[in-house]
């Protein structure tokens, strides 16, 4: 609305960047990630149907390689898990997409909330998450008091991120099939600033940033994780945080 992007450019980018350092940490774990470009109901539909139709060619095959007439013995059945998004426009989305699994086996969404430091139910006020005070000191003095930040999830073992075997499906899923690739989406794909619609002069903002910032900004675990170990560690910056926050000294 009124002309305004949705997401500027350099956020876009961080989101790209965090998007890519994703992907290569599954990789480094025998993993993978399928990215893809466009309306989440439609690709996942399309992905569905590619998947389905590849299964159903496989299962008409003997060992040796002809023909046989027989009903597929392998039924797509979809599971979608997705962060809760507490707005309306995510709410649309999560709505359309279990549309769109549900032409499928009765395939499912799922939705976790991810959100928030504290579990929503630990929460120490009347009426959860609806009793909240108004301002901020006196809903962090209560939950320090009250609430303890639960432990993140353990790292999945590898044998739980292993990539499929099926060789129809993993040829899908890395855009090689003759048949039943899907555009702009594959295990290799990543999409460009240019390709999400930003200028010759955004991208050139983005990528080169004005040396009069404070610091660059990286997205992904790893970049993250390196700014924990210098700020925290390594600088040992805590210690007058409260002086460059209330002098806006940056970081």
């Amino acid at each position: 609305p009124f002309g305004s992007p949705k997401c500027g450019v350099v956020r876009a980018k961080f989101l790209l960047d965090s998007v890519m350092d994703l992907r290569n940490n599954l990789e480094k774990k025998g993993s993978g990630l399928v990215v893809a470009y466009g309306k989440p109901e439609e690709v996942l539909s399309k992905l569905c149907r590619a998947l389905q139709d590849e299964l159903d060619i496989s299962s008409q095959k003997t060992k040796d390689g002809s023909e046989q007439q027989q009903r597929p013995v392998v039924l797509l059945k979809p599971s979608v898990v997705v962060q809760e998004e507490p707005a309306s426009e995510e709410y649309k989305v999560d709505r359309a997409v279990q549309r769109a699994v549900k032409t499928f086996a009765s395939g499912s969404l799922e939705t976790v909330w991810a959100a928030t430091l504290y579990d929503l139910e630990d929460l120490p006020f009347d009426n959860g998450v609806k009793g909240m005070p108004d301002t901020f000191t006196p809903f962090r003095n209560k939950v320090e008091k009250h609430c303890k930040i639960p432990a993140p999830l353990p790292v999945p073992p590898k044998s739980k991120l292993a990539m499929p075997t099926h060789p129809s499906i993993l040829s899908i899923l890395q855009g090689q099939s003759p048949t039943h690739s899907i555009p702009n989406c594959s295990l290799s794909y990543m999409p460009t600033l240019s390709d999400l619609g930003y200028s010759t002069e955004e991208i050139e903002k983005a990528t080169h940033p004005d040396p009069r910032g404070v610091m660059p900004f990286h997205g992904g675990e790893t970049s993250g994780l390196q700014r924990i170990q210098e700020y925290i560690f390594n600088k040992d910056l805590l210690k007058i945080y409260f002086d460059t926050r209330n002098g806006m000294l940056g970081a």
